[in-house]
């Protein structure tokens, strides 16, 4: 009947077949699968290797006295800043379950705020950061959602975030 896409919950669940499915290329589906969380595993790490050696470069150029003493200035304003920033998430956690509930979909809390949680710190990090917080956003909601509702989410999010800076 063609490729079943760990995406596709429906055909997944209603075909009972689908775990051993092979595509083309003749790789199982649990193959596949198997695949794929290990290289998300070793990008992940590639990924957390690059930030680190990246904040140490930082730190051997600017001087680590240079950027003690600006935190230092900065730490009577560490705990707004950070009532601010769980504000944001939590805003943005009301607004993807927003979402989901107006489309009749379920995601797990824990993958919920997994999903959140990721898409903060791509958001910081990346050079087009909020562009791929949310496409790390669907990517970890499509599995309760299939890619074109997860997809679409990630859109609306985007475009509230938009419009919110743009009234800023």
């Amino acid at each position: 009947p063609g490729c079943v896409h760990s995406w596709d919950r429906e055909a997944r669940l209603s075909t009972p077949t689908a775990p051993t499915e092979t595509t083309s290329d003749s790789i199982p589906a649990p193959a596949r699968a198997q695949r794929s969380r290990l290289v998300v595993r070793w990008l992940t790490l590639l990924m957390a290797a690059i930030g680190v050696i990246t904040f140490a470069l930082l730190l051997w150029n600017l001087g680590d006295a240079a950027v003690w003493r600006r935190m230092w200035a900065l730490s009577s304003l560490a705990p707004v800043l950070i009532l601010l920033e769980l504000g944001r998430l939590g805003c943005e956690l009301l607004g993807t379950q927003a979402l989901l509930t107006a489309s009749d979909a379920h995601v797990p809390p824990l993958r919920l705020l997994r999903g959140q949680l990721l898409a903060k710190a791509l958001d910081v990090m990346m050079p087009a950061g909020r562009t791929a917080a949310e496409v790390a956003k669907a990517t970890v909601y499509a599995p309760h959602l299939g890619l074109p509702q997860a997809a679409a989410i990630a859109t609306a999010l985007q475009l509230a975030v938009l419009v919110a800076n743009s009234c800023w």
